[in-house]
């Protein structure tokens, strides 16, 4: 171990050959960093904070964060939520298809940031869009009867009510991703 050490010394031109230091002179002053590296590093930690505020910010923007945190208990969300029309119970994709259609959603305007659209619930009409030449085969018949048998209404309350639809995905998207998952277990 200590042969290591004293190369290691050797190789970094503070030793000499036995390993002992050098002595200071003014030819060969005390080497620190370089003005490179202390920008190096500089810049380094200015990414990460902006990778931190970045980050923060897009939490500050999630609808769950904001009501998992910063809503009031006396908060009317929760009233606009449950004045809403409800969905056919047991869930049944066919029944609930028929209920979005009729349902008017309009009359809720002043409460709701986003009403609800067929399109988003579609897995029918999502099967034979874009993703469609992906959706063949007996994984992607599987993942059309797992998608329609989740009932992705009920975990709409935040975006009902924030109108944020980054996140969630749409049909075609669950489908792709489900019939993936299907396909690699």
């Amino acid at each position: 171990m200590r042969i290591m050490i004293s190369r290691a010394a050797k190789r970094s031109g503070l030793c000499d050959d036995k390993g002992q230091p050098r002595p200071l002179s003014s030819e060969r002053p005390l080497e620190g960093p370089t003005m490179s590296s202390l920008a190096q590093v500089t810049f380094c930690v200015i990414g990460i904070m902006l990778i931190v505020a970045l980050i923060a910010h897009k939490l500050a923007q999630s609808a769950t964060v904001f009501t998992l945190f910063l809503s009031n208990p006396g908060s009317s969300w929760p009233s606009v939520i449950s004045a809403l029309p409800q969905p056919p119970k047991p869930y049944h994709y066919d029944e609930f298809m028929t209920w979005l259609k009729q349902t008017d959603f309009s009359q809720f305007k002043q409460s709701l940031k986003w009403q609800p659209e067929v399109a988003e619930f579609d897995i029918d009409a999502a099967a034979q869009g874009k993703f469609g030449p992906w959706l063949t085969g007996s994984f992607a018949d599987s993942a059309i009867a797992v998608a329609k048998s989740i009932n992705k209404y009920s975990f709409m309350d935040d975006i009902l009510l924030t109108g944020n639809l980054d996140i969630v995905g749409a049909p075609g998207t669950h489908l792709y991703v489900l019939r993936r998952l299907l396909e690699a277990a």
